[in-house]
């Protein structure tokens, strides 16, 4: 496109990261390290256009005009030019891994030292004057050009984009082709005896009496293959997936993948498979409801969304395993050896038995464990962020510094668990019992941890007896919650909702109370003892015999409180609301009253010996004598009746 003065534009550095430029005159525009990921070019003009190292990743230039364009050190990874013209187009080290060139004119273009791999040649155009290293041209030739019985042995196809190619009877012998694409090709009748296949895609690849004796084929994918007739004599088969494929009585397979073939293939309830040897055996979405694994050997194997629906997995040896979304659901896991890091991510282990198991660091992220059984489990530093376990059972668990952000624990038991470091950030954990839980900090590498149970959902939680020395628990809900004797000494709770919860001779020592809620809360015998109150709320709340020495309850809410026989010495209560409060026996001895309303307060027998009680509100106090107001400071300055 042209400017004023018939100049080209220039886009040098802009973000246009998907924008639309279909059918635009982009003559010698100036792309230079533009981001451009996700544009499209659809039919555009765009002929001595420069784009020298853009980011043009997952861009379409379909049917585009790039004659003589410049696209060196371009990231042009999974780029569309379907039927584009790249005549004299420069692609020197273009990043292009799955790039598509399908139908594309590339006659004279550049693509020396260009990143090719898994880039489709199909039905494009090249000539002599095409620059492409010797590799990509002979990708180029086997998928255009229609030959069998072609000798490839020993031939370097690592990362070769051959879709659809037509390979029959060719000689593969000890060629590589790891992580090539041979989606659809014909390889009927093909010699590939050594070659290296790992991770190879051969998705409904014809391999009909393909000979792949010794050959390497692991984490290879022949989902829908034809294997009919298919030798496999002594061949590498860990993590190859054979969902669908197809074979015949003639397949050469040994006894270990065969029954792995018919796991994948054939629904089968209840297989005794005791002891068996599945080692590294791709299972992903193998039938094995009620299966009897007790004791096998499953160490690498992929049982991605497999049904293990009431397996008995006793005993098994299961390290390395994906579980990712299988169907665990009353499984039997007692005694199984997951060692650390099982990835069971999005698995339903609903009623599992996990007695005692070991599960440390393993990835349970949105796990459904609802009712199952975890107690005395080995959970330390796991992730179940998002993991429904409602009702679980984890008594004695160790969970040391495991992740619980916004899982579901509604009724579970964690009684007597280590949950030190723990986080349960914005977690459900209403009903759940924590009695005599640990979910103190923990020191790690000089680093220290606290348990984090901020903004959770604790309502009607048990937690008597648990230890949150340090906790975080910040505008977390704990309306009706039981924290007798609870350990919340310097614990943060800091806008927390403490609604009817019993704190029955719970230590608050230090804590961070600020703007905290305890409305009608039972701190009998509560250790508050320097405590910040700020602006708390504890109307109605009942603090007999509570320590709140030294406390800090500026402006805090303390209307109709029962404070019998509370200690208040040296309290802040400056401006605090004590209206109607029972301080019978309370001891406010050198207490900061300044500016507090004590109006209709029992006072009888309270301490107010050197309080200062300066502009505080007198008025309406009931159950006091003069002797006792005369031993305040500045009680001459205190609001009174006036008889």
């Amino acid at each position: 496109m042209l400017g004023d003065n018939s100049q080209p534009f220039s886009y040098k550095g802009q973000d246009l990261a998907g924008g639309n430029f279909d059918h635009k005159d982009l003559r010698g525009a100036d792309f230079t390290n533009a981001n451009l990921k996700g544009a499209t070019f659809v039919n555009a003009n765009l002929q001595g256009a420069v784009f020298r190292k853009a980011s043009l990743n997952e861009a379409s230039f379909q049917e585009a005009n790039l004659q003589g364009a410049t696209l060196e050190g371009a990231d042009l990874e999974k780029a569309y030019f379907f039927e584009a013209d790249l005549r004299g187009a420069n692609l020197q080290s273009a990043k292009l891994p799955s790039a598509s060139f399908r139908r594309a004119d590339l006659r004279g273009a550049n693509l020396q030292e260009a990143t090719l791999e898994k880039a489709i040649f199909n039905s494009s155009q090249i000539n002599k004057d095409t620059q492409l290293e010797d590799k990509w041209r002979l990708v180029w030739e086997i998928v255009n050009k229609s030959l069998s019985d072609r000798n490839l042995s020993q031939c370097d196809l690592q990362e070769a984009n051959l879709i659809e190619a037509n390979l029959q009877k060719a000689n593969l012998t000890g060629s590589n082709l790891r992580g090539a694409i041979l989606e659809t090709a014909n390889l009927e009748a093909a010699n590939l005896q050594g070659a290296n296949l790992e991770k190879a895609n051969l998705k409904e690849a014809n391999l009909w009496e393909a000979n792949l004796k010794k050959a390497n084929l692991k984490e290879a994918i022949l989902a829908k293959t034809n294997i009919c007739g298919a030798d496999f004599s002594n061949a590498s088969l860990e993590g190859t997936n054979f969902k669908n494929s197809q074979i015949s009585l003639e397949t050469k397979l040994s006894e270990k993948w065969k029954l792995v073939w018919e796991l994948v293939n054939k629904i089968v309830e209840g297989r005794d498979l005791r002891q068996f040897d599945l080692q590294e055996a791709n299972l992903e979405q193998a039938h094995l409801k009620k299966a009897n694994l007790r004791e096998a050997n499953l160490v690498g194997a992929i049982l991605k969304q497999a049904n293990l629906q009431e397996a008995n997995l006793w005993g098994a040896k299961l390290q390395g395993v994906n579980f990712e979304k299988a169907n665990l659901e009353e499984v039997n896991f007692q005694e199984a050896d997951f060692h650390k890091q099982a990835n069971l991510q999005e698995s339903n282990l609903q009623n599992a038995d996990l007695l005692e198991v070991t599960l440390e660091e393993a990835n349970l992220h949105k796990a459904n464990l609802q009712g199952a059984n975890l107690k005395v489990a080995n959970l330390q530093k796991a992730n179940l962020e998002k993991a429904n376990l409602k009702d679980a059972y984890l008594r004695g668990a160790r969970l040391q510094q495991a992740n619980f952000q916004e899982a579901n624990l509604e009724g579970a038991n964690l009684q007597e668990t280590n949950l030190q470091g723990a986080n349960f950030y914005k977690a459900n954990l209403k009903g759940a019992i924590f009695i005599s839980a640990d979910l103190r900090e923990v020191t790690e590498s000089e680093e220290v941890i606290v348990t984090n149970l901020k903004e959770a959902n604790l309502e009607e939680a048990d937690l008597s007896c648990a230890k949150l020395k340090r906790a975080n628990l910040q505008e977390t809900n704990l309306i009706k919650a039981n924290l007798k004797a609870a350990d919340l000494e310097a614990a943060d709770l800091r806008g927390s909702i403490l609604k009817e919860a019993d704190l029955l001779d719970a230590n608050l020592r230090v804590a961070f109370l600020r703007l905290a809620d305890f409305y009608r809360a039972d701190l009998h015998r509560a250790n508050l003892q320097v405590a910040n109150l700020y602006k708390a709320n504890l109307q109605s709340a009942k603090l007999v015999g509570a320590n709140l020495q030294k406390a800090d309850l500026q402006k805090a809410n303390l209307k109709l409180a029962d404070l019998r026989k509370a200690y208040l010495q040296f309290a802040d209560l400056y401006r605090a609301n004590l209206e109607a409060a029972n301080l019978e026996d309370a001891n406010l001895e050198k207490a900061d009253l300044e500016g507090a309303n004590l109006s209709r307060a029992n006072l009888k027998g309270t301490n107010l010996k050197n309080a200062d009680l300066d502009i505080a509100d007198l008025s309406e106090i009931k159950n006091f004598t003069e002797e006792q107001i005369q031993q305040a400071n500045n009680w001459q300055r205190a609001r009174r009746d006036i008889n």
